[in-house]
C-alpha cells in the first residue's frame, strides 16, 4: 500500500493531520479486508474438511475407487465421490 508522505510545517499542520488520518483509515480498511478474507477461507476449509471426513467414513472401498480429479464445471452425479465448486474427485 502506498501512502502519501506528508511533511508537517507550522502553516500546514491541518493538512498533515488529514494525511495521517487518511493513511490510518486506509490501513485499517486493508486490515479489515484481510481478516474478512481469512475468516471466509477458514469457514470454507472447515466445511470441506467435514465433507471429506464424512466421505471417508464410507470406507476404503469407496475412496480407493477414485480415478479422476475433475476441474470442469458440472452437476453432482453418481460418479462424484466428493464434489465441490472448483473440483470433483470422481470414481
Amino acid at each position: 500500500m502506498v501512502t502519501p508522505r506528508v511533511e508537517a510545517s507550522p502553516d500546514r499542520s491541518d493538512f498533515a493531520k488529514l494525511g495521517e488520518t487518511i493513511a490510518l483509515e486506509q490501513t485499517k480498511q486493508f486490515a479489515d479486508d484481510i481478516r474478512s478474507q481469512v475468516a471466509k477461507k477458514s469457514r470454507e476449509l472447515a466445511e470441506m474438511n467435514e465433507r471429506l471426513g464424512k466421505a471417508m467414513m464410507a470406507g476404503p472401498a469407496q475412496w480407493q475407487a477414485i480415478k479422476r480429479l475433475r476441474r470442469d464445471t458440472h452437476e453432482p452425479s453418481a460418479s462424484c465421490w466428493l464434489h465441490a465448486d472448483t473440483f470433483c474427485l470422481a470414481i
